[in-house]
């Protein structure tokens, strides 16, 4: 779950599963802006099974036969009670690294950006965080500091591949 929303918009994330996580949340009544807990249970069953299938399809089409995918995406913390069923039906082996940025940045980036409050921004950054710790509960997970990804990344992300017990491609 990375709120560093200076990257947010980049191409490091899919427009496909983005576009995936807003129809998901829409279709629960909730948004990106929502600092509510998201219910799963708000999305009609039919509705469901059609984001699923549409989650299955994006899976496939933008990662294919790929060894090591990576979903980046803000949204994914929250939608984790969505995902989880796609990803074991497509038997994924799946490992959450959780980027930590520190609240007050992400206010004072969500107000440059979007407007909003730095005190809604915290609460956002409340949500997304308490969400991607209980939602990843029982995986392989490992925390990212965030400033010191941006000031070594090779040795943060070394630290992770430690916790996660991932062998980054084309690391040499």
């Amino acid at each position: 779950c990375d709120w560093s929303s200076d990257v947010c918009s980049s191409d490091l994330e899919s427009r496909v599963i983005m576009d995936l996580n807003d129809a998901v949340l829409a279709a629960a009544d909730s948004d990106w802006k929502d600092w509510r807990k998201f219910d799963l249970d708000k999305i009609d069953a039919l509705e469901a099974n059609a984001l699923h299938l549409r989650a299955r399809a994006a899976l496939a089409d933008e990662f294919g036969d790929v060894g090591l995918a990576v979903m980046k995406d803000p949204r994914m913390c929250r939608l984790m009670p969505f995902w989880r069923p796609v990803f074991e039906r497509a038997k994924w082996s799946v490992r959450a690294l959780l980027p930590i940025r520190s609240p007050l940045e992400v206010g004072w980036s969500l107000g440059r950006r979007d407007g909003l409050s730095p005190g809604y921004g915290c609460l956002l950054w409340l949500r997304h965080v308490l969400d991607a710790e209980a939602e990843t509960r029982g995986m392989a997970r490992a925390i990212l500091d965030w400033p010191q990804f941006l000031s070594d990344g090779r040795k943060a992300l070394a630290r992770a591949n430690e916790q996660l017990g991932v062998t980054w491609p084309y690391w040499g």
